[in-house]
């Protein structure tokens, strides 16, 4: 078959251009680390490396997410771990107090310590994060959590919520308590409780607070009129009337401003509104938060009431009070456990992701990076081969039939 001297030279260059295109191919791999840069030198690898790489990038995500969880977890211990400190201090304050030795500058002195160590849990209540977000306030996080009047009155402006972050492929953990949880709904034995009667015909709304040492004795307060107008009175269950005491005069009541009386040293405050024959129930027990516990410890130490009988009932109301206090401090424990749990937890899902995302990275790489061994021979067997398809092109364009005739 004879081969013109057009087709030679296009059949050698087309050889040429073609050792140079894989030439470029295999130095592109090398400057790139990467067997496959684009679909098209691998369709199917490609196809691949895309899903791995999602795959990859959501597993960085919830390793930040762990990270964050961790971050905030770890905070809420550390702020009830100094909870913790503050009221232990206040309970060894109580034991120590509990005394009948003690003269009443004593004891204040001790309330005056008490009163700073509960000031400083409430500003440890009221924790920020780093981000400005409230630790305890559940999903308000933009909303203080507690706050106290004027009256010494503590009130949760929280909700009950729980924050959840998502830390693997099919986990996820909270990252907060609610104040609720923490210091709010504490079960107590000695929290004074005052509800309205069924039968009321009024509209007056009624609460307690305590304003010295008390015998936790339940009480029934009544309005009453016998012709002077309203008037109030607390009895015993047995019936027996507690206030007024005898040879006392009469307490009006005005409905129109309501009224408060103390009683056993506990507070009764009855809005306007009530009617007579209106009853008022006061018993013990119950959920109280923690720092209205505090309060009353405070508020007992500060009675100046003194005497024989006084120093009963000073020392029986702290002994209520010591385990109403040891409740609290049980509820923080048992949430740093829980919190404990969700720490475990992270480190363990952390690690799943640590190898879930090493694992991918192996396929990718398999798939994707180049072999550099492999490339090096194959650049030097590319490179011979044009090396000799140029000598050959050379030595054939200077050939020609006129040197053999």
């Amino acid at each position: 078959m004879r081969i013109s001297t057009l087709q030679m030279y296009n059949s050698t260059l087309s050889q040429i251009n073609k050792s140079q295109s894989e030439m470029s191919d295999i130095q592109v791999q090398m400057s790139t680390g990467k067997r496959v840069n684009q679909a098209s030198d691998d369709p199917l690898a490609m196809a691949q490396i895309i899903v791995l790489d999602q795959e990859i990038n959501q597993l960085e995500q919830f390793q930040g997410n762990a990270n964050f969880a961790e971050n905030r977890l770890a905070l809420e211990d550390s702020t009830l771990d100094a909870v913790t400190s503050s009221l232990q201090r206040i309970r060894e304050l109580m034991i120590s107090a509990n005394k009948e030795s003690l003269s009443q500058n004593d004891r204040d002195i001790i309330a005056q310590e008490m009163q700073t160590q509960l000031e400083h849990v409430t500003g440890l209540a009221n924790t920020r994060e780093a981000n400005g977000e409230y630790l305890f306030s559940g999903f308000q996080s933009q909303q203080q959590p507690f706050t106290v009047n004027r009256e010494g009155i503590y009130s949760y402006q929280g909700d009950n919520g729980s924050r959840e972050i998502e830390i693997g492929p099919n986990a996820r953990v909270i990252t907060n308590h609610p104040g609720s949880e923490i210091f709010v709904n504490i079960e107590t034995a000695g929290a004074p409780r005052v509800v309205a009667g069924v039968a009321n015909t009024g509209t007056a709304t009624v609460e307690s607070r305590v304003k010295g040492a008390y015998s936790a004795t339940p009480l029934q307060v009544k309005i009453v009129d016998e012709g002077a107008g309203p008037e109030i009175v607390a009895s015993d269950l047995a019936g027996k009337q507690l206030f007024p005491k005898p040879g006392d005069p009469a307490f009006a009541y005005d409905s129109t401003k309501g009224a408060a009386i103390v009683v056993d040293g506990v507070e009764i405050i009855i809005s306007d509104g009530a009617k007579t024959n209106d009853t008022f129930g006061l018993t013990f027990g119950g959920n109280q938060d923690l720092f209205t516990t505090v309060s009353n410890i405070i508020q007992v130490l500060e009675d100046p009431d003194s005497g024989t009988e006084a120093d009963t009932v000073r020392m029986e109301s702290l002994g209520r009070l010591l385990n109403d206090l040891d409740s609290g401090m049980n509820n923080i424990s048992l949430q740093r456990a829980e919190i404990g749990s969700r720490l475990n937890s992270v480190d363990t899902e952390r690690e799943v992701n640590e190898g879930l995302s090493l694992f991918d990275k192996t396929l990718r790489s398999n798939l994707r990076d180049a072999d550099f061994a492999t490339l090096v021979t194959e650049l030097s067997v590319k490179q011979a081969s044009l090396q000799a398809s140029m000598k050959s092109f050379s030595l054939a364009q200077g050939s020609s039939l006129f040197d053999y005739i």
